[in-house]
């Protein structure tokens, strides 16, 4: 129920239990539960694989149910169903969001990487619920697949701190200062994930398997 997810209060109590044994703390780092290998082919440039569990759907309207300008607006959709799939009134549909171009377009240039760049990706698929397909473009993962509008976790604070310059290194220390949790709080009040990017990229920008293992992916 933290900001954090409990990040914090995990990484006290391993602390407080190595104090405890008399052992040095432990080192915690960014377990790589995607590898990311770089591919040729071009052809999923202009044709990306969908995401995995998910299916293509045309929304054939949009209604606006509450009043225009109001504080919270709720829209009813009508959506066509793909073909051989049923419809019933006691089904879910769950809806696989994207980020926005602008966002895309300015943390893959500060992060220096080439968008049209395609990856074969391989998942550690006991670990994590993955929908990331087997073959993706830098431009895609960045669209549909990575968070970069959730509030930065300490996990992707760990992964750029391998990467980051001494003056990076200092700052992120801060952050993540298990004494100090105000420090983060403070930080991701009103920061998302592309702002931190774009504010750390230059003092280092993380391999890209360890990027997308450490950040927060779209749900």
């Amino acid at each position: 129920s933290t900001e954090d997810g409990g990040e914090l209060l995990f990484e006290k109590w391993c602390f407080n239990v190595a104090a405890s044994l008399g052992i040095p703390p432990p080192r915690i780092g960014v377990h790589l539960m995607y590898k990311l290998t770089p591919d040729d082919d071009t052809y999923v440039i202009d044709n990306p694989l969908r995401p995995l569990t998910f299916e293509k759907m045309t929304i054939k309207s949009r209604q606006l149910m509450t009043e225009p300008n109001s504080y919270e607006e709720i829209y009813k959709y009508q959506i066509k169903l793909p073909s051989g799939s049923f419809n019933h009134p006691c089904c879910h549909v769950q809806i696989l969001p994207a980020n926005s171009k602008e966002v895309v377009q300015r943390t893959i240039e500060v992060m220096k990487y080439d968008p049209k760049q395609s990856y074969l990706v391989s998942v550690d698929s006991n670990a994590i619920v993955n929908y990331v397909p087997e073959r993706v473009t830098i431009e895609q993962l960045f669209t549909n697949y990575i968070d970069l509008n959730g509030p930065p976790n300490r996990s992707l604070l760990r992964c750029f701190l391998k990467s980051a310059n001494d003056e990076g290194g200092e700052k992120i220390h801060k952050l993540l200062d298990i004494n100090n949790q105000e420090a983060l709080k403070e930080y991701i009040k009103d920061k998302n994930i592309a702002d931190f990017i774009v504010e750390f990229s230059q003092y280092g920008v993380p391999p890209i398997d360890s990027f997308v293992s450490s950040c927060p992916h779209i749900k």
